[in-house]
């Protein structure tokens, strides 16, 4: 504010301008009804996509609006849709249908120089978006006299004139208008909005926001506290900075007790039952009191042995390896009683053999006295062989 009083110094209301660019979507939005408390659905069934029209729109501290620029997302311009908008609007194209270096630098040159040309020192105050500053707009804002004030980032809902006072109204009357186009007949045989309709309705916009556009856009530079220029109603509009600190008292114990009871039910409690495949003969059926029975006369089953080497050693023709048998407790205690003896493998076994900390399956071929030599298997793709 201390850079915004002394740039602005000595300039008049209409020497003030701000500029900004928005667009004007093919949605006509969603819209309040009165009807009965038992109707389920109430819809306006309505064509609408999420094409949109950008525009640059300009105005100064006085309440006058410059010609409009308007922007089609094409990569050619046709004569049907420059026809029948608002007085000297100036239309281009971009690929994605926004403003970019080049259609700036043509907006500030074709239409806000033409305006303030002439007339003496003058500030232009708007975003500070990479495509909206380059070098030759810079340059012919020192030519002419002309003060390029850039808003703060992040800022522009509080201190940019057009989008506090000017900009909702004139969507808010668009929508009308488009609603109004897509209930006519032959509104209602377009799913998108025609780019050779979009200047008329456009110009039926201006023509609605004529009554209060200068008294909007005086609004939106006093509130922006850029003209009258006045920091307090800037600061008014920051948001409250109030350090939170949690009160623990605040939390009763006994809603921390609900809490924490509320999920033990979703944590706690047993996990699923395995379930096991009965053995029903075929025609036969069972019931609860058979399955009780079966499980008391069958007993607990005992878990099976797993096999692991336990060394292993190398030869010219073989690998020699032996084995013990491991319970699936796996304590090193009650290893040795597990041992079992080379004698008691016998050819054509098949194992897993552990060589170079990797585990091979294998088949027997000879018992020796240091252990078993093994023909192993080799890993190819998905499958030993």
């Amino acid at each position: 504010m201390d850079h915004l009083e002394r740039t602005l110094s000595g300039n008049p209301p209409s020497r003030i301008h701000n500029y900004d660019e928005t667009n004007l979507t093919d949605d006509p939005g969603n819209k309040k009804v009165i009807t009965k408390r038992s109707s389920k659905y109430v819809e306006n069934i309505c064509n609408s996509s999420k094409s949109a029209f950008s525009l640059m729109l300009c105005g100064n501290a006085e309440g006058h609006v410059i010609p409009i620029y308007v922007v089609y997302k094409v990569e050619s311009l046709w004569t049907t849709w420059t026809e029948g908008g608002p007085p000297r609007t100036r239309y281009n194209r971009t690929k994605s249908g926004w403003f970019n270096s080049v259609t700036f630098e043509n907006w500030f040159e074709s239409v806000f120089l033409k305006e303030v040309e002439g007339g003496g020192p003058s500030a232009l105050i708007g975003d500070n978006l990479a495509s909206h500053i380059n070098e030759r707009v810079l340059r012919l804002c020192d030519a002419h006299s002309i003060k390029f004030i850039c808003l703060p980032p992040n800022t522009t809902h509080i201190s940019q004139p057009l989008d506090i006072a000017f900009f909702w109204p004139m969507k808010g009357a668009w929508r009308e208008l488009l609603r109004e186009w897509k209930k006519t007949k032959h509104g209602s045989c377009f799913s998108t909005l025609p780019k050779d309709v979009f200047p008329r309705l456009l110009a039926k916009l201006m023509d609605k926001l004529e009554l209060k556009k200068t008294q909007n856009l005086q609004s939106g530079f006093a509130k922006a506290g850029i003209y009258p220029t006045n920091r307090q109603k800037f600061l008014d509009r920051l948001a409250e900075n109030k350090n939170c600190t949690l009160d623990e008292d605040l939390v009763g114990q006994a809603f921390l007790d609900r809490l924490q009871k509320e999920r033990q039910d979703f944590i706690g409690g047993p996990g699923k039952p395995r379930k096991k495949k009965l053995q029903v003969l075929p025609g036969d059926s069972i019931s609860y009191e058979d399955l009780q029975q079966a499980r008391v006369d069958t007993g607990p089953v005992a878990k099976n042995k797993k096999r692991k080497v336990v060394s292993s050693s190398s030869s010219d023709e073989s690998d020699i390896m032996d084995f013990v048998d491991e319970s699936d407790s796996g304590s090193e205690e009650d290893s040795d009683e597990n041992v079992d003896k080379v004698g008691e493998l016998e050819g054509d076994d098949f194992v897993i053999v552990m060589f170079e900390n990797n585990k091979f399956p294998g088949r027997i071929t000879a018992i020796r006295e240091k252990g078993a030599e093994v023909d192993g298997m080799e890993k190819r793709s998905k499958s030993w062989r």
